[in-house]
């Protein structure tokens, strides 16, 4: 079964998270989290993956501007996925590889999450 979750925001990069006083990094988190909460709220993905799990993970951005993918580390969402009750935990017993991260250009900025069990 697969899931899939629209959030209309990215999240920042590791280089500008660690720019950040460490307040400012905490209300960034805090804030993402909230806006995942509601789209999982929206979407209603199934109650729970129970067995390891496949994350990918799509950024789509609207500039086209060129970024490495290695500064992209999905932790603040997969928090968000287990905070949510959607994936059981985000250790490798419950993950069937490491989530991939996709990055793209296109008209609107958003991350897709599709979990796939």
């Amino acid at each position: 079964m697969t899931s899939t979750i629209t959030i209309p925001v990215t999240y920042p990069s590791l280089n500008k998270v660690l720019r950040f006083p460490w307040r400012e990094r905490r209300k960034i988190m805090n804030d993402f989290h909230l806006v995942f909460a509601a789209a999982i709220r929206r979407t209603r993905p199934r109650p729970y993956f129970e067995g390891p799990v496949k994350i990918i993970i799509e950024l789509t951005f609207t500039t086209n501007t060129r970024r490495d993918p290695d500064n992209y580390s999905p932790k603040w969402l997969l928090d968000s996925l287990v905070q949510a009750k959607v994936i059981q935990d985000d250790s490798s017993k419950f993950m069937a590889e490491s989530p991939k991260v996709i990055l793209r250009q296109g008209p609107v900025e958003q991350t897709v999450v599709r979990i796939e069990d």
